[in-house]
Protein backbone atom coordinates (compact mmCIF):
# COMPACT_ATOMS: atom_id res chain seq x y z
CA UNK A 1 0.00 0.00 0.00
CA UNK A 2 2.78 2.47 0.67
CA UNK A 3 4.37 1.86 -2.11
CA UNK A 4 1.48 2.26 -4.19
CA UNK A 5 0.77 5.62 -2.80
CA UNK A 6 4.11 6.37 -3.32
CA UNK A 7 3.77 5.93 -6.93
CA UNK A 8 0.85 7.95 -7.15
CA UNK A 9 2.39 10.75 -5.37
CA UNK A 10 5.33 10.26 -8.15
CA UNK A 11 3.35 10.41 -10.71
CA UNK A 12 1.44 13.60 -9.64
CA UNK A 13 4.35 15.26 -9.20
CA UNK A 14 4.96 14.65 -12.70
CA UNK A 15 2.11 15.21 -13.89
CA UNK A 16 1.88 18.67 -12.28
CA UNK A 17 5.24 19.41 -13.65
CA UNK A 18 4.47 18.98 -16.98
CA UNK A 19 1.60 21.09 -16.86
CA UNK A 20 3.87 23.92 -15.86
CA UNK A 21 6.20 23.43 -18.29
CA UNK A 22 3.28 23.29 -20.58
CA UNK A 23 1.94 26.55 -19.38
CA UNK A 24 6.10 28.11 -18.88
CA UNK A 25 6.51 27.03 -22.87
CA UNK A 26 2.88 29.16 -23.86
CA UNK A 27 3.64 32.15 -21.33
CA UNK A 28 7.05 32.12 -23.06
CA UNK A 29 5.52 31.73 -26.77
CA UNK A 30 3.03 34.59 -25.47
CA UNK A 31 6.08 36.70 -24.05
CA UNK A 32 7.91 36.68 -27.96
CA UNK A 33 5.05 37.42 -30.04
CA UNK A 34 4.60 40.69 -27.76
CA UNK A 35 7.81 41.62 -28.32
CA UNK A 36 7.78 40.70 -31.96
CA UNK A 37 4.81 43.29 -31.96
CA UNK A 38 6.58 46.05 -30.12
CA UNK A 39 9.39 45.46 -32.56
CA UNK A 40 7.42 45.81 -35.38
CA UNK A 41 5.13 48.95 -33.50
CA UNK A 42 8.78 50.86 -33.14
CA UNK A 43 10.07 50.24 -36.45
CA UNK A 44 6.61 51.84 -37.88
CA UNK A 45 7.72 54.94 -35.86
Amino acid sequence: ALEGSGHDTVAAAQAALGQAAQELEECLTATMAAVEQAQTYSAQL
